[in-house]
């Protein structure tokens, strides 16, 4: 976290089981511990496909929290969206 200070948090979800998503987290802004779910399901679309964008500077709430966010899809060889990073 050396780089974005201690108000950024960094997670990694593995979208293979959306209730225990997050894998890795770099940061303790939201509080979540690895094995956390996707915060919000709605985001997650089944019809993601390669040309759907990276979602950059939204907000989101977390447990009464409001954040301000940025997540990059993480897609396989075949452009499955299996992930995300989000800061």
């Amino acid at each position: 976290m050396a780089v974005v200070g201690p108000h950024c948090e960094v997670v990694v979800h593995d979208f293979s089981d959306l209730e225990h998503s997050a894998v890795v987290i770099a940061g303790n802004v939201s509080g979540r511990k690895r094995g956390a779910p996707v915060p919000d399901l709605d985001f997650i679309s089944t019809e993601m496909d390669s040309d759907t964008p990276d979602q950059l500077n939204y907000r989101i709430e977390i447990d009464s929290s409001v954040f301000q966010s940025s997540t990059i899809w993480i897609r396989d060889s075949a452009d499955k969206t299996i992930g995300a990073v989000c800061i």
